[in-house]
């Protein structure tokens, strides 16, 4: 047995509301408060941002990860080199979240650069020359034969993206893409 399901609106026009004065259907509504051209994230010109910002975020979010698990195995070792792990992986949270949010911000593709790099460089000098902690073993520095594999992995994401970061500054500075065309 098959049963009608009837429709309360059948037979009622479509709903229109009044936005300055005129009536209009909701597509027309949705056009008259949409975000100007300029404004918008990825708008006509910028989408080829897109790949670069999305893949920059999700890398900068890995790291984030990343540095999050080593945070639990550094903060029984020694508090202080957990904390900063802690601070680390909050940082390149914020920074994934901070690119979404402004991913034509040349200063914040910049200081993730600049941060990024100076990560790689001290993961690397405390694995080889050992870096001087706080607390009682002074100097001292992780095995020099091979690295962990939460380190290996963060040394390997955050090459990704800092050529993530660079693609996306190349992009940006492309006439027709990013807004940032160079001059004849």
């Amino acid at each position: 047995m098959m049963i009608a399901r009837s429709n309360q609106y059948a037979g009622e026009p479509r709903r229109r509301s009044v936005v300055g004065g005129l009536t209009r259907t909701p597509l027309a509504v949705a056009q008259a408060v949409a975000i100007p051209e300029d404004e918008k994230v990825f708008a006509g010109q910028h989408d080829c941002l897109r790949p670069y910002v999305y893949l920059a975020a999700g890398l900068s979010f890995v790291a984030a990860q990343i540095h999050g698990w080593a945070m639990l195995e550094h903060l029984s070792e020694q508090p202080a080199e957990g904390l900063f792990f802690l601070a680390v992986a909050f940082a390149q949270g914020a920074y994934a979240a901070a690119l979404l949010d402004r991913p034509r911000s040349v200063p914040l593709l910049i200081a993730g650069l600049v941060a990024t790099i100076g990560l790689m460089l001290l993961l690397v000098a405390a694995h080889t020359v050992g870096l001087p902690l706080v607390g009682l073993e002074q100097h001292s520095h992780h095995n020099t034969k091979a690295f962990d594999p939460l380190a290996l992995a963060a040394l390997v994401v955050e090459a990704g993206l800092i050529l993530a970061l660079v693609a996306l500054l190349r992009a940006q500075r492309i006439a027709g893409c990013g807004g940032l065309s160079r001059a004849p």
